[in-house]
């Protein structure tokens, strides 16, 4: 038995060789503030950055546009009730929320980030699919 409990996850992506401070560096989601956030690391593994902050849950990394230096993930940043997709910077501004409709939002991104899959579901409406644009 153990008193140290991890959740697994699959919150990490390596990032390319380039001129910036977190070449060949990677985004890493870690519970370490007591809530499932974002972490900008060099290749050494020395943070950075946080990428999100706050009394909420990344629930999924969907994409990282790693020529516009966009992070795309699912949270619960607005309520616990809904899952929303967000949009931030390897800044690490302010989140900026895609998904509109209320509930909860299960999105796949294309490998060009620039249309995603919302399968959009709420407790008065059934699951319904839809592609959107990015832009």
């Amino acid at each position: 038995a153990s008193d140290v409990w991890i959740n697994l996850h699959e919150l990490f992506r390596p990032l390319p060789q380039s001129d910036k401070p977190y070449s060949e560096g990677f985004i890493w989601g870690s519970e370490k503030t007591g809530f499932m956030h974002l972490y900008l690391h060099d290749r050494e593994g020395n943070l950075i950055r946080p990428l999100t902050a706050g009394d909420w849950m990344v629930t999924g990394l969907a994409a990282v546009d790693k020529a516009n230096e966009l992070i795309y993930f699912t949270a619960t940043l607005d309520s616990p009730l809904e899952n929303h997709l967000y949009v931030t910077s390897f800044a690490g501004e302010t989140p900026r929320r895609i998904t509109t409709k209320p509930g909860m939002h299960s999105v796949t991104i294309d490998h060009a980030c620039e249309r995603f899959v919302d399968v959009h579901q709420a407790i008065d409406q059934p699951p319904q699919v839809t592609l959107c644009a990015l832009a």
